[in-house]
């Protein structure tokens, strides 16, 4: 029994190690960037954002590359615009034709990718509002699922600074009183004016 079972075992190993050489894997990792490159998950209304979104092929080619994005997001981008660049970062191409969007569901239609090649794409424009974006994005090999990846992005409103409402409050409401002040101060006299005239002419009636 035991001389059937080692060359079973042999044949075995050879297939996973065939089966691993065989097929190609392009793996994508997606985030955002503010204007220093830093990668965030946060931002403010009127910060300039970017997201991309990398393939990277391994040593075998790929026939039919494609990304799907789908996108979740209440947050509306100003001065949009979408780059492409086929060869890691060196050249780009403006909104590419291979990027297409219907509704909800952005495609990057990539095509053949070489052996460890990497393609990016960019996307860059100017948070008009406070809201959340969830942007998922899974490669495929025709219909093969190679890998996924999702980015997060929360905006809100810029903090109000604490000094300047205290300041300016306190300002209108030391403008609103002072002036009631200035104001009462002839109309006490004029009273005081009043009643010394009007005792006046009494006094000069009964004389």
């Amino acid at each position: 029994m035991k001389k059937y079972l080692l060359p079973a075992i042999f044949l075995f190993l050879i297939a996973i190690a065939f089966s691993g050489t065989v097929s190609a894997e392009a793996t994508i990792d997606t985030y955002y960037i503010n204007e220093d490159g830093d990668e965030i998950t946060t931002a403010q209304v009127n910060d300039n954002i970017e997201y991309l979104a990398e393939v990277q092929n391994d040593g075998t080619p790929v026939d039919d590359a494609t990304v799907q994005i789908d996108v979740n997001s209440n947050i509306y981008w100003g001065n949009y615009a979408a780059y492409e660049s086929l060869d890691g970062g060196t050249t780009w191409t403006e909104d590419p034709s291979s990027v297409t969007r219907v509704g909800d569901v952005i495609t990057w239609d990539i095509g053949t990718l070489a052996a460890d090649q990497l393609a990016i794409l960019n996307f860059h424009g100017t948070m008009l509002n406070a809201g959340v974006e969830t942007l998922t994005a899974t490669v495929y090999d025709g219909e093969t699922v190679m890998d996924s990846s999702v980015a997060t992005l929360t905006v809100t409103e810029p903090a109000t600074a604490q000094g300047a409402s205290t300041i300016a409050a306190s300002g209108s409401s030391t403008g609103s009183t002072v002036p009631m002040q200035e104001t009462g101060t002839p109309l006490a006299l004029l009273a005081l004016a009043f009643g010394l005239v009007s005792t006046g002419l009494i006094y000069s009636k009964q004389q």
